[in-house]
Parts: C-alpha cells; structure tokens; sequence
C-alpha cells in the first residue's frame, strides 16, 4: 500500500477525532498557519517569479523576457496570450483549473510548454482581444 492510500485511510478512520481536535484548537491552528504564510511569503514570492520568468523566457524566446508585439521587458506587465484567441474555451476544457497565473504556468511548464501561445504585454493584450489586432502593428505598417 502506497503512502497516499495509507494516509487516506488512516484519515478516514479518525476524521471524527481531526474534526473535534480543530473545533477545539481553532485559534491556535489558525494562528500557527498564518505565522507560516508570514514567514515564508518572500520564498514564495521568489519561487513565483523565477517560474514567471522561465516560462515567459520560453515564450518570448528572449531573457528577459518582452511582448511579441512591442518589446515591453517589465515582467509585472507581461502576459501569456493564446495566439489564435480560444482562452476561455481552453479553461472550460479544464473545468476551470487553470484559472491563472501560477496555476497556469505550472501547467504550461508540466505538459512541456505546449504551442500555441506567445508573451504580450497587458496593453497589447487587451487591444489584441478588443480590436482582434495590437495598434503596434498597425503603427509599424504604416512607417
């Protein structure tokens, strides 16, 4: 029996007693994982951007990383596009899972960086998803 089943069902043969041990230490427990949470922020923080970074670098093909469309290097501005649109029909196909951000870019880097997207700046974004085209590149055809 492997260790996820053994803790399942030791789990289950003793929730009655987890339950009552919360209800009766509540404060405690919350206290103790709030402490945690503070502790350890800034390692989380920095694991989130170096995941951040890696997957935008793949994306971009650069590093650091910068939009497609205008060469935007800021990482708080970037972001990951679908190239031929479809995002919200990719999140349905994954019952909502991939909601975003970290969660989304664990998955894009666990199923090795599948084609079809491209980094954008939040900018560049929005005007791709509202005029189906960046004004970037029109203002580049029209020099």
């Amino acid at each position: 029996m492997d260790k996820k089943t053994l803790a399942k069902k030791l789990y289950q043969a003793n929730k009655e007693y987890y339950k009552q041990y919360y209800i009766k230490n509540k404060k405690r427990i919350v206290a103790r994982k709030r402490l945690h949470w503070k502790e350890h922020q800034g390692i989380r923080m920095r694991m989130v951007e170096k995941l951040k970074t890696e997957v935008f670098s793949h994306y971009s093909k650069s590093n650091p990383p910068k939009c497609t469309c205008c060469g935007e290097s800021g990482l708080v501005f970037l972001t990951i596009d679908h190239i031929n649109g479809g995002g919200r029909k990719h999140l349905k196909k994954h019952n909502r899972e991939l909601r975003g951000g970290t969660v989304f870019y664990r998955w894009l880097r666990k199923n090795n960086y599948p084609k079809g997207f491209q980094v954008l700046c939040y900018n560049c974004n929005c005007a791709k998803r509202w005029s189906k085209f960046c004004p970037h590149k029109t203002l580049k055809n029209e020099k």
